[in-house]
């Protein structure tokens, strides 16, 4: 076959471009530090990761929801472990009521310190997470317990009064925290979990000690109460150990989502990202193969048809 001086050119600018595109792909790598600038890159790259990048997005907004749904159950841990503190006074309070050495001064001290408590407790029940109410259920803009003068009301419903059906509606409200695929939990401690319901609502119960007291009742009458209290308190009991399994659950998954995000950031970068000498070298081979094909280039332009005249 014979090779005219058109067909060396030819091959020569084809040869040229490819070593220039490789040149310019390896700077590219080299300034913006990934293999993957385009998708022509490398395709099935580029599907991995952007799958990658899907997983990873995920993985982070599931950490978010931890991280915000930790935050909400510590508030309510530090709000019912106060809770029970408040539950070791009157404890205290109600034995020092039934001892029959109890002056009626002292009944009317117990019944002042008493009527302190369950205001610190009232407020408690409206403590807050940020702007949001933790102890209303789906009511969390607005302050749940409400003291109208003659009752204390609990998202408009006397906890004391209540009827089943509103019982089973309260205790139905969970505010959930998505922190998995189809996994939720709940981070919700209602009213009704801590103070109860009924005869056996802490409020009333609070209300029929502070009455006898002020009305000097005899030392027995106050005896049934320690039970009373007594229950209350291990209610609360069990409402922190409630929180605090919850809490060291998101506490597993957050460790678990760690491990994950690390492991597919590995991934990803062994995907995107360069080998900063591997690029270097390459780009240097380049850049000398495309100077070696400039010289060469040179010598097939310079002869013309003046050079075979002579």
């Amino acid at each position: 076959m014979r090779v005219t001086n058109s067909m060396m050119m030819r091959n020569f600018l084809n040869n040229l471009y490819s070593n220039t595109h490789k040149i310019d792909k390896l700077q590219r790598q080299l300034s913006s530090y990934k293999k993957l600038n385009r998708f022509s890159d490398d395709p099935m790259g580029y599907f991995r990761s952007l799958e990658l990048k899907s997983r990873l997005d995920k993985i982070q907004q599931y950490s978010r929801n931890i991280n915000d749904a930790t935050s909400w159950l510590q508030q309510t841990e530090t709000a019912v472990m106060e809770m029970n503190e408040i539950m070791k006074v009157i404890y205290e309070n109600v034995l020092n009521a039934s001892a029959d050495t109890q002056a009626d001064v002292q009944k009317n001290i117990v019944a002042n310190n008493l009527i302190q408590l369950k205001e610190q407790i009232f407020q408690i029940m409206n403590t807050t997470f940020g702007d949001k109410y933790i102890f209303g259920g789906y009511n969390t803009t607005k302050a749940p317990f409400v003291n109208t003068g003659s009752e204390i009301l609990y998202n408009g419903i006397n906890l004391i009064s209540a009827t089943s059906d509103e019982l089973s509606d309260i205790m139905s409200q969970k505010l959930n925290y998505e922190v998995g695929k189809g996994s939720y939990i709940n981070v919700s401690i209602n009213g009704l979990q801590v103070l109860g319901a009924g005869e056996d609502n802490l409020f009333n119960i609070l209300d029929e000690l502070i009455v006898a007291l002020q009305n000097d009742e005899p030392a027995s009458t106050f005896s049934p109460y320690i039970e009373k209290i007594k229950a209350r308190q291990d209610n609360i009991l069990n409402v922190i150990a409630e929180v605090g399994g919850r809490i060291n659950r998101l506490e597993f998954l957050y460790e678990r989502y760690s491990l994950d995000e690390l492991n597919y950031e590995t991934i990803r970068s062994s995907i995107e990202d360069i080998d900063m000498a591997e690029v270097v070298t390459k780009l240097e081979m380049a850049r000398s193969v495309y100077n070696a094909a400039l010289a060469v280039g040179s010598n097939i332009i310079q002869p013309s048809l003046v050079n075979f005249l002579w």
